[in-house]
């Protein structure tokens, strides 16, 4: 059996001084360039998990923040309603609505009084 490995060692010595550079087996860069590419899916997978981790904590907040909205809309809705039904009741604000087209309709008396018409204003409800 012929060993081709001391041929082979002097062969590549002679490309890599005529070439100038230094020479790598292909399997070797092929083995390397693999694990970089590995190590970088890594990296990318990770960061892509702590991106979708984030924007879920943000998708939480953003659900939170809008039921917080929700319940202070509400809770001023029934402070303005409340405020609003004591006016009424007072007879500060006529509420009514026409007979005929059903538009509802809240009136303030005016600051000016005919002094031979004081009469209280109508309450509808």
């Amino acid at each position: 059996m012929i060993d081709y490995e001391r041929p082979r060692k002097l062969l590549f010595l002679l490309v890599q001084t005529v070439a100038g550079n230094t020479l790598e087996w292909k399997e070797d860069a092929d083995r390397e360039l693999t694990a970089l590419r590995n190590k970088n899916s890594e990296l990318l997978l990770g960061h892509l998990a702590k991106l979708e981790s984030t924007e879920q904590g943000q998708r939480k907040m953003q659900v939170e923040l809008d039921r917080e909205k929700r319940a202070f809309g509400e809770a001023a809705e029934n402070k303005v309603l409340k405020v609003a039904l004591a006016h009424v009741k007072k007879g500060d604000i006529f509420m009514g609505k026409c007979t005929t087209c059903d538009t509802k309709a809240a009136i303030i008396r005016g600051s000016k009084a005919l002094p031979m018409l004081i009469l209280p204003l109508p309450r509808l409800f």
